[in-house]
């Protein structure tokens, strides 16, 4: 009698536990969506956006959007530095773990100057779908400039002369960035043709040339300042930057 009154509640266990085993081996019918890159900034954009080079080191940074699915899983970084159609490796598999449209940041440390880089995404969901294939985006790397002056001193000129020399880059272009520390904000964004390809000084004076970006006619007194040189290589046939590179920062006080 009392194996009959639980024979009911018996099956329903095993057949609860029946259908969430075989739940997890069924195959989801509805993959990713396709991942978007961020878009690529413009190298005098205050804002820098989309892959790049970084003034902190020669790595390559990517950035990428979370779709929109309850059920990713991770994001596969596939590269290449020869262009060659499904001759792609898996560079990296990141956990997808920030909330949708959010932004994914992967620092691509396994790279060399003067090589051409080509990426791009598959979204990977809980049952192991594999998203389209991204966007191809495409960077290169190229040696920093060696900034002069003024780097790691205190100033009197509210409009400085910055220099810079670049030993053997196939730079075209330099944008210079000035930026106030505490709290960072960019006070001058500017932007001049290179004059020579030997390691002669290159210079510029706060506030002239092509600028694209200016907050203050001078500099002020009593507050601390950093700038870099962005050396621009090339751009592709969509005006995006593919090749160039980012000064470590150099940084000074007015007093």
């Amino acid at each position: 009698m009392m194996m009959e009154m639980w024979y009911p509640i018996y099956l329903l266990v095993v057949i609860i536990l029946f259908f969430n085993a075989c739940g997890k081996n069924l195959e989801d019918p509805d993959p990713p969506a396709r991942p978007e890159w961020m878009p690529k900034s413009l190298p005098y954009d205050t804002t820098e956006t989309g892959i790049d080079a970084i003034p902190e080191s020669d790595y390559i940074v990517l950035e990428w959007y979370t779709g929109n699915e309850d059920d990713l899983n991770t994001y596969r970084i596939y590269r290449t530095s020869r262009k060659i159609e499904n001759k792609y490796d898996l560079l990296e598999e990141v956990p997808s773990d920030l909330m949708a449209g959010s932004i994914n940041t992967y620092l691509d440390e396994s790279v060399s100057i003067g090589t051409s880089y080509f990426y791009f995404l598959r979204a990977v969901d809980q049952a192991g779908n594999l998203s389209p294939r991204s966007d191809t985006i495409e960077y290169k790397l190229v040696t920093k400039v060696n900034l002069r002056e003024p780097v790691n001193v205190t100033i009197t000129d509210v409009k400085p002369t910055f220099k810079w020399s670049d030993v053997g880059t196939a730079a075209s272009e330099y944008v210079i960035r000035v930026e106030q520390l505490n709290p960072i904000q960019v006070i001058w964004l500017s932007a001049l043709s290179r004059r020579g390809y030997t390691d002669e000084i290159q210079s510029i004076k706060y506030g002239t040339e092509n600028t694209f970006y200016l907050t203050q006619e001078e500099l002020s007194r009593g507050v601390n300042y950093r700038w870099r040189i962005d050396a621009v290589a090339t751009f592709n046939r969509e005006g995006d930057e593919v090749a160039g590179s980012e000064s470590n920062w150099g940084y000074f006080r007015i007093q």
